[in-house]
């Protein structure tokens, strides 16, 4: 809670306000439960990427979405139309089809090109390290410089870590017990101290320092810091 504000003579001045605070708080009324009847979703996010409009137009028109029409253009850029409706009519089963472009951007930029990878595996290199030295450069002029000249620096192959076990997933309950504040001791902001209130085995107990001790009336209604527990 915002406990500070500044007066008319430009001081900072402590605000000795009481805040009623539940023990419990019930934050259904904030789970998100989907699209309801009668709202409108905002428009997606511009992923800031260079696409022909037209051909994503095109694709629009026909009922995909936009993130849809925008992927299938940047994987087949350069085939036009066609290419594209081909592309996004083999993916209309693919549950990520409708998620932003950004992550086909990410996977791209750690595509490299197979027949230079081929190249530079013809002089000697190993895939790995034809892979890696491609992510630096781009090009395989570039990047056979860099592994005559760095070849002993590239980082041992990570086999990919495999994961078949199902996702599981659960939702708790909205219902939140508080379990510990903060509140300042002083007049002033520029003098006193902090302590503590934290609930243990029933009871409100105070940390001042040293000294530890049962809180018969804790000040929840002038703390800074509130903490809840899920229930």
């Amino acid at each position: 809670l915002q406990r500070f504000q500044m007066g008319d003579d430009y001081e900072v001045k402590k605000m000795d306000v009481d805040v009623i605070v539940e023990d419990e708080i019930d934050l259904s009324i904030f789970r998100g439960s989907g699209v309801q009847s009668g709202e409108v979703l905002l428009p997606q996010e511009d992923s800031g990427v260079r696409v022909d409009e037209k051909i994503v137009s095109e694709l629009t028109m026909m009922g995909f979405s936009r993130n849809g029409a925008v992927k299938a253009y940047l994987k087949t850029k350069g085939q036009g139309l066609e290419g594209a409706t081909n592309w996004i009519m083999g993916m209309m089963e693919d549950p990520t089809l409708n998620d932003p472009p950004s992550q086909v951007l990410e996977k791209m930029a750690d595509e490299v090109d197979g027949e230079a990878v081929n190249q530079l595996v013809s002089f000697g290199f190993t895939p790995h390290q034809a892979r890696y030295a491609l992510k630096k450069e781009r090009d395989v002029n570039g990047a056979a410089e860099w592994l005559f000249s760095n070849g002993d620096s590239v980082p041992e192959e990570i086999p990919p870590i495999v994961n078949d076990a199902p996702k599981e997933f659960r939702d708790g309950s909205s219902k939140y017990q508080l379990v510990s504040f903060i509140s300042h001791m002083g007049s002033s902001p520029h003098s006193g101290h902090y302590v503590c209130h934290a609930m243990r085995s029933d009871r409100w107990i105070l940390f001042n320092d040293e000294k530890v001790a049962v809180s018969k009336n804790p000040p929840k209604q002038l703390a800074y810091l509130y903490l809840y527990k899920r229930i």
